[in-house]
Parts: structure tokens; sequence; C-alpha cells
């Protein structure tokens, strides 16, 4: 039987990075974008899920709607938008 430390080591965790500004998309959500009548976010879900335990979404905006989703949404510990390391720092600890 294994320990709830040896347990917790063998799950593997995904960070989905939702929290860019979008810029090259006119300011848009890219997570949130259709694409085949469901959202990016959503095909990245399906794709993923099979091979982790867990995921977290980190995100910046439109908390609402990642929350919705069934999974843990952290936020960026800084409103700046830093970048997808900032994104990676904030939900490590998750």
């Amino acid at each position: 039987m294994l320990s709830s430390t040896q347990a917790d080591q063998d799950r593997t965790s995904c960070i989905i990075l939702a929290g860019g500004k979008g810029q090259r998309m006119g300011g848009s959500d890219k997570g949130l974008q259709q694409y085949r009548h469901r959202r990016l976010i959503e095909h990245v879900i399906d794709k993923i899920s099979p091979q982790v335990d867990d995921i977290i979404i980190s995100a910046n905006r439109n908390l609402a709607e990642y929350n919705s989703l069934g999974f843990s949404v952290v936020q960026d510990s800084s409103d700046n938008y830093d970048g997808p390391l900032a994104g990676i720092q904030s939900a490590a600890p998750h």
C-alpha cells in the first residue's frame, strides 16, 4: 500500500496556461474562443485529461467561465500579465 506522500508523488498534474492578454486577437481570450462549436480550452482538456490526474487552469480574466469547467483555477499573483512563467509559478504550489 502506498503512503499518501507516495501516492501524491505518483500523480501527474497539468497546468493549462490561459492567462494572456490576447493582444494578437484584438484582446479576446483565446481559451474561450469557439472552434468547431466548442471553446478551445475544452478541446485542450479533452486531449490532456486521459493523460493526467489533475488539471489546473492558470487564468487572469474570465475566471467565472474557467471555474465553470470544474477544475482548479489559479490567478497570477500579479495583475501585470507577466507572461507564462508567472502562470507556472502561481499554479505550481497547487
